[in-house]
């Protein structure tokens, strides 16, 4: 039986062809086209299912403030690397300034880590199917003790 880890192995460096995140059903799907050999490529779907947490991080300081014109025709989006995140990851919003804080209490977690190019995606969702495989992410896999319901 072939682990999630060596399943999202395989998918390094794939040409991410298409994507959708559909807020109301909470799950990120992805279309690709990962490598086989070095000149063959298989289509592959990526799913992410009940989504509680997207962080997206452009580059790195403040680089991510450059943003650049849309890609060429030809171009892609590389998923660079893709992991499980095996040590409790927590995510705290706070304001710059006392008058805005609504969203302090905010808090969201990651079990998921993408690298797209130089971006860096961060997920916390319940499941993960690669082409039509469940692998089913609970409070042990990837050990992640901070998050209760």
């Amino acid at each position: 039986m072939t682990t999630l880890e060596e399943k999202l192995n395989e998918l390094w460096e794939a040409h991410i062809e298409s994507y959708n995140f559909d807020l109301i059903n909470l799950q990120l799907v992805m279309q690709l086209k990962r490598y086989v050999t070095d000149t063959d490529f298989a289509d592959c779907t990526l799913e992410f299912h009940k989504v509680s947490t997207v962080y997206f991080v452009n580059g790195f300081g403040e680089g991510r403030k450059r943003i650049f014109p849309p890609y060429e025709e030809g171009s892609w989006l590389e998923l660079t690397s893709i992991g499980l995140i095996e040590q409790s990851m927590e995510f705290h919003l706070q304001a710059q300034k006392n008058d805005v804080s609504w969203f302090s209490s905010r808090t969201g977690g990651a079990n998921i880590v993408m690298e797209i190019w130089g971006a860096s995606l961060f997920l916390e969702c319940e499941s993960i199917i690669i082409d039509g495989e469940e692998f089913i992410i609970d409070e042990s896999y990837p050990p992640n003790p901070s998050i209760k319901d």
